[in-house]
């Protein structure tokens, strides 16, 4: 399934945090929050708070099928980490020596 625009792709989900227990793992792709696209940090965090008290849905892209999370949500954040990919565009060979760097850096 071709993704349109960025997206954040989920590299680590903390034990026994909401995104965990929701069953979010590495390697999801975030799609949607309650039905917005997700396609930065900031809209991220701006569904997350908004979603605080009530149930948040998230939709995720996992190994090439759409997957509908739920779950009833009462915490700041989930406590995730993610990279913003982008698919459909080629690196400069810069540009990929930058992103090997920050993997072996990191």
């Amino acid at each position: 399934m071709p993704l349109k625009g960025p997206r954040l792709l989920i590299t680590d989900v903390m034990k026994g945090s909401i995104a965990d227990k929701m069953g979010l793992k590495p390697g999801d792709v975030i799609l949607s929050i309650n039905g917005k696209e997700i396609f930065n940090e900031k809209t991220l965090n701006e569904q997350i708070k908004s979603s605080k008290g009530s149930e948040i849905k998230i939709e995720i892209l996992r190994k090439g099928k759409k997957i509908l999370l739920k779950s009833p949500f009462n915490a700041d954040k989930f406590s995730i980490n993610f990279v913003l990919i982008e698919r459909n565009r080629l690196l400069s060979p810069k540009e990929m020596k930058e992103d090997l760097d920050t993997l072996f850096y990191a």
